[in-house]
Formats: C-alpha cells, sequence, structure tokens
C-alpha cells in the first residue's frame, strides 16, 4: 500500500512540475509581446512557491512514514495554490480558463461514489426485454442504469458494491469510480470488513442456481 501510495504521490508531483513550468512559459511569453508590464510579475513568485513546495514534498516523502497524510496536504495545497492562480489572472471572471484545475486537483485524489443504478432494483428479466428501435433500448437501458454509462464515458475504473438494502431485503448497489483500479479494489475490501455482505438474503430467497 505505501509503495503503491508513493507512486501515486510521485506522478502527482511530476504533474505539479509540468503545469508550473507551462505557465512559467506562458509568463515569459506574453512578458515578451506585451506592452505594460508590472515591475514584478506576481505569477513568477507563485511558481516559484509550486516548485518549492514540490521539492519539500520529494523530502517528505523520503523521510515522513504516512503517504496518506502527504496525499491529503498535497491536494489541499493545490486547491490553495490553484486560487491564487484564479486570483492574480483576474477572478473567477477571467477567461484565462483556470478555474477548470479545481476539479482536476481534486479528481487526481479523488473516489466518486454515486448510485449504481437510478431505481431501486428493477423487477427480475425487466432489462432483457425486447425493444423494437435503438431509441427504446436507451430509453429504458439510460433511465436505470444511467451512472454505469458515466464509467463508460470517463475510461475510469468502477465497481459497484451492495452496501444497501431495500425494505424488503434487496440490495442497492453504491458505485465507486477512480482513475486507478487498484484504489478501488483496496478500498471496496476495507468496506466489506467494516459493513460485510455475503450473509444478507433478501426476503424469498431460495438458495444459489
Amino acid at each position: 500500500m505505501r509503495d503503491f501510495m508513493e507512486r501515486r504521490l510521485k506522478r502527482l508531483m511530476l504533474a505539479r512540475v509540468v503545469m508550473a513550468t507551462t505557465l512559467l512559459l506562458i509568463a515569459v511569453s506574453v512578458e515578451a509581446v506585451s506592452e505594460t508590464l508590472l515591475p514584478v510579475n506576481p505569477l513568477y513568485f507563485l511558481i516559484a512557491l509550486t516548485y518549492a513546495l514540490t521539492v519539500a514534498y520529494a523530502i517528505a516523502l523520503n523521510f515522513l512514514p504516512r503517504p496518506d497524510v502527504q496525499a491529503h496536504v498535497q491536494v489541499v495545497g493545490d486547491l490553495l495554490l490553484i486560487t491564487a492562480l484564479v486570483y492574480l489572472t483576474g477572478g473567477t471572471a477571467s477567461e484565462a480558463g483556470f478555474m477548470l484545475l479545481y476539479p482536476i486537483s481534486v479528481l487526481s485524489g479523488s473516489v466518486l461514489l454515486v448510485p449504481t443504478l437510478l431505481t431501486p432494483p428493477p423487477p427480475y428479466a425487466l432489462l432483457d426485454q425486447p425493444r423494437d428501435t435503438t431509441r427504446g433500448f436507451f430509453d429504458v437501458e439510460f433511465a436505470t442504469t444511467g451512472w454505469t454509462s458515466l464509467a463508460n464515458v470517463t475510461g475510469w475504473a468502477a465497481i459497484s458494491l451492495p452496501l444497501g438494502a431495500t425494505a424488503g431485503g434487496l440490495p442497492i448497489g453504491v458505485q465507486l469510480m477512480a482513475s486507478d483500479e487498484t484504489i478501488l479494489l483496496q478500498l471496496a475490501a476495507q468496506l466489506e470488513v467494516a459493513a460485510p455482505w455475503s450473509g444478507r438474503r433478501p426476503a424469498g430467497w431460495v438458495g444459489a442456481v
């Protein structure tokens, strides 16, 4: 687990350096053609701070035994850096597009939690019914399994766990999504220990077929 977290943190640090370097090149290019220059571009201080934090994170990764804590620190630090970047480039009304960095930063260290289905467990064989048209197929499919298509579109790994149940004992799936399936398998194993489901049986259960 520690080795896996360290690899993820190293990739995050590499991505941060690439972003900071790209921003540095943009700042230099803009100053080269701009007629109105500030005595000192404040973006340079932000870029220097980004490099300094990345070096500090790399050193801490070698000496501190809690990569999970470092992951939280790095994500929060990135959100603060993005906030400063948005402020320096004109705020939320700016057309620079740096607001998009917020979801990218959060998702880089997150697991999405969504329902597996849009409805309670459907009746047996509902989704196997013949449909006359392609539109009819997708109308029924998306009305029931809309959240699962999100994983198909994004290409993220996904796993469904029966963490809930209806009043009649039928399982209600919870879908977890992440950019790396190893995260999902490790999280699913922990959830199964915390909320085991292997012994649950709905009313009318007749055994395995």
